[in-house]
């Protein structure tokens, strides 16, 4: 059965494209020489790159996350951080919101599109470039004959990108100056379509050139579209369609000076940052009504350093934020929770000595819409479960939960409640086939089964009167111990068993029993007699001692003449006259012991005479 999905598996993949790894914002270049590098998961500064620019830049790198090129909307660096030819004079603007935008073409491997727009609506409007990959040994080249292609003038300072509803075109909005519409663009493997789609949202912007100031963004699902205007201090919301790229049922709200914006990477959740108030707003977007949308307006976070500007999705699901002059990036560590429960940090990600300014690079949101596998209750005979970040649009599944010994067990096609019991602590790598819209994409997540048993010692005795401190060696969520208390440590000075049952922070269930004993051994013997003439002295000893929690293991005697011996019973007699003290040593099989001494003489045997 394993190997028969196994062929039916690569069979589907020989005819539907190929999501896999989907790195391609891994690493960014931005601000005055800024960098970060994702590929161990989480961003570790790098500071080779060329992009100096107040606001807006845009990277892309292979889905394997290694880097591809860069621009700050008018010059194009490769991976080896050279101009690339032609890679100049495009008509972005280092001071202008969201400049540029990268895509890759359609049913092209090697070939990109760069969209850049003008400054505060200038006349270079939205243009765009190409580059193809085959040229310069494989570092790229913009093709100069496809350079600064006009589309549309003149132009906000907002651009976005997401993937058409069929899984291979895209879809490029702009905001057109002076007037209430949004143009998407089509971009096909035939290149960008002259004819775009025009919606009215009725919110004009026109007037202060700062008017066209704020970020534009789709939501990773690209079911949402959502925009700020910095002068305007009116910010908007809407449905999207990624079939018809038309924009619909458009809801307003009020930010003051509102400058970045971003969704959580589930798209439940939109977060826009207000520029001079330096505030960072939650608003909860998956509510059925505009007047729900406002009511969940929650401040996450304040008081920044500095001005504040861009809101960027990272590939780990985390939000960072771009403070005006910090050497630091900051950051939002869980975006699809609720108010306080999403963890803002400041000063999250240290950028080895290079400053951010405003901007962030901007992506194609669509590259965030992968399927994240989560595991929780990951323990040792229990129900593991597994959970998809976001279930949009899947059509199937396929689970393989890194147990084969485990025979049909170890696979699944359930979308929801999907759970497998591991017999074995271990580290497991469970993966996952999706299928969505004649697309196929893979996820995979490493991840260790737990026992954790919490050790409290082994089993012990102690003799007589004790007193001990039971305690487990690591830290726990919960401890309940047998006699219902739940602190950490209990104290105790009576034998018995005693259990303490944990509850670790991945919510696994465990315990550990120590049987404590408490040997009390009293001493006692019986003596014939204690005194006697030396003559014919004989005298009978006979253990009566006592052992309460263990057994009998010696007595030993000592008679005080310098003559021992080891037994329970005992006989003497004395070659002197004198007194001494017999001693008897009584040892349990746990050596516990007690002791008793009694004493007795011996007198000078008479002589009789007589004259």
């Amino acid at each position: 059965m394993v190997r028969l999905s196994l062929l039916f598996t690569i069979s589907f993949l020989s005819v539907c494209p190929l999501v896999f790894s989907q790195k391609e914002a891994n690493v960014w270049y931005f601000g005055a020489n800024a960098g970060v590098d994702f590929k161990d998961g989480e961003p570790i500064a790098v500071s080779n790159g060329k992009t100096n620019t107040y606001e807006g830049c845009a990277t892309y790198s292979t889905r394997e996350g290694r880097l591809l090129f860069y621009t700050d909307g008018i010059s194009v660096w490769d991976s080896t951080h050279k101009m690339m030819p032609n890679g100049n004079n495009l008509k972005g603007s280092s001071s202008c919101t969201q400049t540029v935008i990268i895509i890759p073409k359609p049913f092209s491997y090697n070939s990109f599109l760069i969209f850049t727009v003008d400054k505060v609506a200038g006349k270079e409007g939205l243009t765009y470039s190409e580059v193809n990959m085959s040229y310069n040994y494989g570092k790229g080249d913009v093709l100069f004959w496809t350079k600064n292609k006009k589309l549309l003038t003149p132009v906000c300072e907002k651009i976005t990108a997401v993937k058409h509803s069929n899984g291979y075109d895209y879809w490029i909005m702009a905001h057109k100056f002076n007037s209430d519409s949004l143009f998407a663009y089509r971009v096909t493997g035939y290149g960008v379509s002259l004819l775009p789609v025009i919606s009215k949202t009725g919110v004009k912007i026109s007037g202060l050139y700062s008017n066209t100031l704020g970020y534009m963004k789709f939501s990773p699902d690209g079911r949402k579209l959502a925009y700020v205007n910095y002068s305007l201090d009116t910010s908007a919301i809407a449905d999207f369609s990624t079939s018809t790229g038309k924009v619909t049922n458009i809801w307003t709200f009020h930010n003051i000076k509102a400058y970045g914006l971003e969704y959580s990477a589930k798209s439940n959740y939109l977060y826009v940052s207000e520029f001079y108030t330096r505030k960072i707003y939650q608003y909860n977007i998956k509510v059925a009504s505009k007047v729900a949308f406002l009511a969940s307006k929650t401040t996450i976070d304040s008081n920044y350093a500095n001005d504040l500007g861009a809101l960027q999705l990272g590939p780990n699901g985390k939000i960072y934020i771009s403070v005006s002059g910090s050497a630091y990036l900051q950051a939002i560590h869980a975006p699809d929770s609720f108010g306080v429960l999403t963890r803002p940090e400041k000063n999250s990600v240290y950028l080895g000595g290079k400053t951010c300014i405003l901007g962030l690079p901007n992506f194609n949101q669509s590259i965030f819409n992968k399927k994240i596998i989560f595991v929780t209750h990951n323990c040792l005979n229990d129900s593991t479960r597994f959970t998809i970040s976001n279930t949009n649009d899947l059509d199937s599944v396929h689970w393989y939960f890194g147990d084969p010994a485990s025979g049909n067990k170890n696979q699944s096609k359930k979308i929801f409640d999907v759970s497998y019991v591991y017999t074995k602590t271990g580290n497991y790598t469970v993966s996952m086939f999706y299928f969505y819209k004649g697309a196929v994409g893979y996820a995979s997540h490493r991840f260790y089964v737990r026992n954790p048993k919490p050790s409290i010692g082994k089993d012990t005795s102690f003799c007589n009167a004790f007193t001990l401190t039971l305690s487990p060696q690591k830290d726990y969520t919960e401890y309940t111990w047998s006699d219902n208390s739940a602190n950490k440590t209990l104290v105790v000075n009576k034998k018995g068993n005693y259990t303490l049952r944990i509850m670790d922070s991945a919510g696994c269930l465990s315990a550990d029993t120590v049987r404590i004993k408490n040997p009390f051994v009293i001493a006692a013997f019986t003596i014939s007699d204690t005194l006697s003439c030396l003559r014919n002295n004989h005298f009978k000893l006979k253990g009566l001692s006592k052992i309460d929690d263990d057994q009998w293991k010696k007595s030993n005697w000592d008679f005080g003449d310098g003559t021992k011996l080891s037994d329970s019973v005992a006989q003497k007699e004395y070659a002197q006259t004198g007194q001494f003290k017999i001693k008897l040593v009584v040892i349990s099989q746990t050596d516990c012991k007690d002791s008793i001494e009694k004493s007795i003489k011996i007198l000078p045997s008479p002589t009789a005479a007589f004259t």
